[in-house]
């Protein structure tokens, strides 16, 4: 019973942690495919 609960408050804590770091996450993805995007413009300019 305990181990459940126990499991079930991990659980919890875990998508609280998503949920707090998704906005970071979905920004680095932003900032990596941004990155991304301007070197590929530079290697076709060059």
């Amino acid at each position: 019973m305990a181990s459940r609960l126990l499991r079930c408050a991990a659980y919890i804590a875990l998508l609280f942690a998503v949920y707090a770091l998704m906005p970071y996450v979905l920004r680095a993805m932003l900032l990596a495919a941004d990155g991304i995007r301007v070197a590929l413009g530079m290697g076709s300019v060059l």
